[in-house]
């Protein structure tokens, strides 16, 4: 727990990797700010309590969910934030066996990269995907019945698509 004591926390450059430990900041007022540069690295099953609820990611940062690195094949909510992600990264450190569901509609304003495990738009839900950036999937991405929109300028699709 970090008591910021009214102050904005800042991840300014570099990674904060959470590593399957809940983060709450305290202190009226504060918040938790991820600056360009900056990589906020979750695994998907953490708790983040932030007074202003969620954090704010500056054009530019990343958010990225990774596995946790064990042989098992784990499963993953993504907590999706509420203006959306610049950047977002999944990546299973298992290979291709961990899964990172979506727990609702997905915004990334920046560039989508899933490096290598599964992303599942979960069935029954056919939650929107909605990406301005580039779109690069070495893993496996499920559709099922979501949209996925690409809603930018001049965007690269790569891998798998």
């Amino acid at each position: 727990m970090l008591d910021n004591n009214g102050s904005v926390i800042t991840l300014v450059e570099g990674k904060l990797a959470l590593k399957g430990q809940n983060l709450t900041v305290t202190g009226t007022g504060g918040d938790l700010m991820v600056n360009d540069g900056g990589n906020l690295e979750l695994y998907g099953d953490e708790t983040v309590t932030l007074v202003s609820t969620y954090p704010t990611l500056d054009t530019g940062s990343t958010v990225t969910y990774t596995g946790d690195g064990d042989a098992g094949a784990d499963t993953y909510t993504i907590t999706v934030l509420e203006d959306g992600y610049s950047n977002l990264v999944i990546n299973s450190t298992d290979g291709a066996t961990d899964t990172f569901q979506l727990g609702t509609a997905l915004d990334v304003n920046g560039n989508f990269t899933l490096t290598a495990g599964k992303v599942d738009v979960v069935s029954g839900q056919n939650y929107a995907v909605n990406v301005a950036g580039n779109w690069s999937n070495s893993g496996t991405f499920t559709a099922r019945s979501g949209t996925v929109t690409l809603d930018g300028v001049n965007q690269t699709l790569t891998g798998a698509t």
